[in-house]
C-alpha cells in the first residue's frame, strides 16, 4: 500500500490525476480483497497437521472400531466439513473458506483409502489419485487462490499420465523417458484448452505452473541421463515412446493456432520452442550407439545450445505477454545454463572465465536494454504490430 500511495502522490504532482481521483484510487484499492497465498499456505500446514493428529489417534484405536463405525465417523468428518465450508462462503470468510476446502480434499483422500481397507480393495496409488481428482474435479473452480489447483492438478497428472502409461499397448522400458516427456506436453495441451474454452484462469495457471516444473525436469533428464541403450529398440517400441508426445503435440499445435489471444509470431515461438524440446528428447533415438559413445561431448554441447535456445524462445514469449517475473526467471535459468556450459564444455580457467565474463555481459546489456524501455512488451509488440499493416 505504501508503493500505491507513494505512486498516487508523484501522479498527484505531475497532473495526471486530480487528488479526488486519487482518494477513490485509494479507498478502491484498501477495499479490494487482499491476496492471502502466504497466510493461507500456514494455515493449510496447521490444517494438515490437526488432520494427522486426528488419524493419529483414530489410528491408536483403530482394531476396537467397527467398520460401520469407521465408515460412520469418516463420512460425518466429511458432511461436517462440507457445511464449515458452505458457511465460510456464506459469510465472506474466504481465508477460512480455502483452509476447509483443502481440509474437504484431504477427507476426500482418506475416505478413498478407508473405503479400500474396509472392503479389501488393492489398487495402484495412481490409481488413487486418478478416482480422487475424480470426484474433487469441481473444487478447484471454487478456489480463490492458486495453491488448491496446484495440489490438485498434481494428484490428477500423477493418476492420469501413469494410468496411461500402464495400459498393455503402451507399456515400454525404460518408461520414466516417456513419463517425463508426457507430463509438460499433456500441461500444455490441457493449459491451452482451459485456456481458449473454460477460461478458468486458477486453474489453467495450475496447470501452467506445472508445465514449467516438469519442463525443467524433462530438459535436466534430457541431458543428465544417457539414452544409449534405448537405440536397440524394435519398431514397435519406437512407436510406444513416440505415440502420447505426438498425439500431445498434435493437440497443443491446433489448440494453439486456434488461440486468438496470441499473434502469429507469438504462435510461431510457441511452435518452434515445441519443436526444439522435442529435438532434445528424441535426438539420440537417430544416432546408433557407437556414434552416441563416440560423440559424446559433442551431443552434449548440442543439449546445451538447444536448452538454451529453448529457454531464449520462452523468454521472448514472456516478453511479449508482459510477464516480467517469468522473463527474469528464464533469464535467470538461461545465465545458470551458460555457466554450467563453461565449466563443462570449456575446461581451463583462463576460458572459463572469458566466456563467463562474455554470458554476463550479455546479460547485463539485456537487463540494461529492458530498463531503457521501461517495458517488455516495446520490442516485440512493435514487432508483432509492424507485421499487421
Amino acid at each position: 500500500m505504501s508503493k500505491l500511495l507513494n505512486n498516487l502522490k508523484e501522479w498527484v504532482s505531475h497532473d495526471l490525476i486530480s487528488q479526488q481521483q486519487a482518494q477513490h484510487i485509494q479507498t478502491y484499492e484498501f477495499n479490494k480483497p487482499k491476496s492471502f497465498l502466504a497466510l493461507s499456505s500456514i494455515l493449510m500446514l496447521g490444517a494438515i497437521f490437526i488432520g494427522i493428529g486426528a488419524i493419529s489417534l483414530v489410528a491408536a484405536n483403530w482394531d476396537k472400531l467397527t467398520n460401520v463405525i469407521k465408515l460412520i465417523c469418516d463420512f460425518l468428518s466429511l458432511f461436517l466439513t462440507a457445511v464449515a465450508v458452505f458457511h465460510s462462503w456464506n459469510i465472506k470468510k474466504y481465508k477460512q473458506f480455502e483452509v476447509l476446502l483443502f481440509l474437504f480434499m484431504g477427507f476426500c483422500l482418506a475416505s478413498i483409502g478407508l473405503i479400500a481397507q474396509v472392503y479389501h480393495v488393492s489398487a495402484q496409488a495412481h490409481q488413487v489419485f486418478l478416482l480422487w481428482s475424480a470426484i474433487t474435479i469441481g473444487i478447484p473452480f471454487l478456489a480463490k487462490q492458486l495453491l488448491i489447483p496446484f495440489f490438485w492438478v498434481g494428484g490428477f497428472l500423477f493418476g492420469i499420465v501413469f494410468s496411461i502409461i500402464d495400459l498393455e499397448f503402451l507399456r515400454v522400458t525404460p518408461y520414466e523417458l516417456i513419463v517425463i516427456l508426457t507430463i509438460p506436453l499433456f500441461c500444455c495441451s490441457i493449459a491451452f484448452t482451459l485456456d481458449s474454452i473454460i477460461q478458468h484462469t486458477k486453474l489453467a495457471s495450475a496447470f501452467c505452473l506445472w508445465l514449467f516444473v516438469s519442463g525443467c525436469i524433462a530438459l535436466i533428464y534430457s541431458e543428465t541421463v544417457s539414452l544409449v541403450h534405448i537405440t536397440s529398440f524394435s519398431s514397435i517400441d519406437y512407436l510406444k515412446l513416440v505415440a502420447l508426445p505426438s498425439i500431445f503435440s498434435l493437440v497443443i499445435i491446433i489448440g494453439m493456432l486456434k488461440n486468438s489471444h496470441y499473434q502469429n509470431k507469438q504462435k510461431a515461438l510457441l511452435l518452434f520452442a515445441l519443436f526444439i524440446f522435442l529435438i532434445e528428447f528424441f535426438m539420440p533415438l537417430f544416432c546408433t550407439s557407437d556414434f552416441q559413445l563416440a560423440h559424446r561431448i559433442s551431443i552434449k554441447f548440442m543439449h546445451a545450445c538447444l536448452t538454451i535456445i529453448l529457454l531464449s524462445l520462452f523468454a521472448v514469449f514472456s516478453m511479449s505477454i508482459n510477464r516480467p517475473r517469468l522473463f527474469q526467471t528464464f533469464l535467470w535459468l538461461i545465465g545458470l545454463r551458460f555457466l554450467i556450459l563453461y565449466f563443462e564444455a570449456l575446461g581451463g580457467l583462463a576460458i572459463t572465465g572469458i566466456g563467463l565474463i562474455s554470458a554476463g555481459g550479455l546479460i547485463i546489456i539485456m537487463t540494461a536494454l529492458w530498463k531503457k524501455y521501461h517495458s517488455f512488451q516495446i520490442p516485440l509488440s512493435f514487432w508483432i504490430n509492424k507485421s499487421r499493416s
